[in-house]
């Protein structure tokens, strides 16, 4: 094959890799709005939320899971997940709580948007709420967000050189 011909055959060969990309985001953005208009959020909050986030599958998967599988607001939910770190964990992080009872969906959204480990913050309100008998959800939130309830003896103390 001559050097002109090999160019043009890696060339259409590394098209497919150019053009994906784009094609993919373009996925992202319809899940988005599939995902936003079935939980019945008006077109213009649509818009400007699907446009304003980094991964919006992730907020439409967000704000879908959380609208389906508990009774907080559509919008409620979509204000939390447009602000969350980690927008599937934290629609995780709202089901798995809510599901422990009567909880106030608006203190719910908070802690589990204001985790680092969204998941994580679940498993221990929901290990204080059923093992420690902590029955008051928001209690037993409260204690998992937490910093300061850190064991101080993490690392052992070495004598100082010196003195």
């Amino acid at each position: 094959m001559k050097a002109p011909l090999r160019f043009a055959a890696i060339a259409c060969g590394l098209m497919p890799l150019v053009l994906a990309p784009g094609s993919a985001q373009a996925n992202e953005y319809d899940r988005c709005v599939r995902d936003l208009q079935d939980s019945n959020i008006s077109a213009d909050l649509i818009a400007s939320s699907c446009a304003y986030v980094l991964h919006p599958d992730e907020l439409g998967a967000c704000v879908d899971r959380i609208d389906d599988r508990t009774e907080i607001p559509a919008e409620a939910a979509l204000k939390t997940c447009r602000q969350a770190r980690r927008p599937i964990e934290t629609a995780n992080c709202v089901v798995s709580i809510t599901h422990l009872g009567s909880v106030d969906g608006d203190a719910v959204l908070d802690h589990c948007r204001r985790s680092l480990l969204p998941e994580r913050f679940a498993r221990c309100v929901s290990a204080l709420n059923g093992r420690a008998n902590i029955t008051d959800t928001a209690i037993a939130m409260g204690q998992c967000i937490d910093g300061r309830d850190r064991p101080r003896d993490m690392y052992p103390e070495y004598p100082r050189s010196g003195n």
